[in-house]
């Protein structure tokens, strides 16, 4: 829910990110405390030029302790702007709707590219997996491969969480919010790898839209074949095994690359697969 409130403290030691609180300006039911908030979830603010008593609006979130009782944060942080006074205002004239819209201003194109990318970056902050694993898909779609599927749920233990293929690159991926995976990974990739191998279709279960489960065949001779662990860590290539590429792939950077892509005209299919192929080398 939108608040407001003003800053009641903060502080940032060094080496880390600042934290601070804030005093909600309407309390909140069954909440006496002040609501935390991250350096990190600051937008158009700097956190050196936070002031105590700095007047701020934002999204109220929530989430456990480690008691297992509510907390409640602060997200999407801006300073508060007060909208000015207008004293015997003129009526406003109807829209002219004869006239095709105009540009969009380049302030305005600027305003959406900015927001467009702190909700990409906002897949960064999610922590439940099956969550995460259909943000990946939606990020995937959004880059601009058509060819992706996701794999159903059901009775999903040991495969992957989707397959796609863009021009010539064929990559079957698995997401996971792990800090160290590849012990735990280490027997599913060898399976990816195995499923890729000395093939030249793949016939997978995928979800449809409407929750069952379907199959699709796909034609993947003569195409560069990798497997993704894609992650919230770094992008690397882990191992090559019979010229399949496996490689932790962070999700930071496809969505650098979604927002890059939407601001370059000349991006297209062939470019963005060149840039996919060569993740991690």
């Amino acid at each position: 829910m939108q608040q407001k409130g003003t800053i009641k403290s903060f502080h940032k030691s060094e080496g880390k990110k600042g934290i601070g609180y804030i005093t909600p300006k309407f309390p909140i039911p069954d909440y006496d405390k002040n609501v935390v908030f991250f350096e990190g979830d600051l937008e158009e603010l700097d956190f050196e030029s936070l002031k105590n008593g700095m007047e701020l609006e934002f999204v109220l979130d929530q989430k456990q302790d480690k008691h297992g009782e509510i907390e409640w944060i602060a997200r999407n942080i801006r300073k508060f702007v007060p909208l000015p006074v207008k004293r015997n205002p003129l009526p406003t004239p109807a829209p002219d709707i004869s006239k095709p819209p105009g540009p969009i201003h380049p302030s305005s194109y600027k305003v959406f590219l900015e927001k467009l990318g702190s909700s990409l970056k906002s897949i960064e902050k999610i922590n439940d997996s099956g969550e995460f694993e259909d943000a990946v898909f939606s990020l995937l779609r959004l880059l601009g491969i058509h060819s992706v599927y996701q794999y159903s749920r059901d009775a999903q233990a040991g495969k992957a969480d989707g397959f796609f293929i863009l021009e010539n690159l064929a990559v079957m991926y698995d997401c996971t919010l792990r800090n160290s995976f590849e012990e735990y990974k280490k027997e599913q990739i060898e399976n990816y790898i195995h499923k890729l191998s000395n093939k030249s279709q793949l016939t997978i279960e995928t979800k449809k839209a409407d929750g069952g489960r379907g199959s699709k065949t796909l034609q993947i001779q003569g195409k560069s074949r990798q497997v993704w662990i894609i992650t919230k860590g770094n992008t690397r290539e882990l191992l090559v095994f019979d010229s399949i590429k496996v490689k932790e792939v962070a999700v930071k950077d496809l969505i650098t690359i979604a927002i890059e892509r939407c601001k370059e005209l000349s991006y297209d299919a062939e470019h963005l697969s060149s840039k996919l192929v060569m993740l991690g080398d």
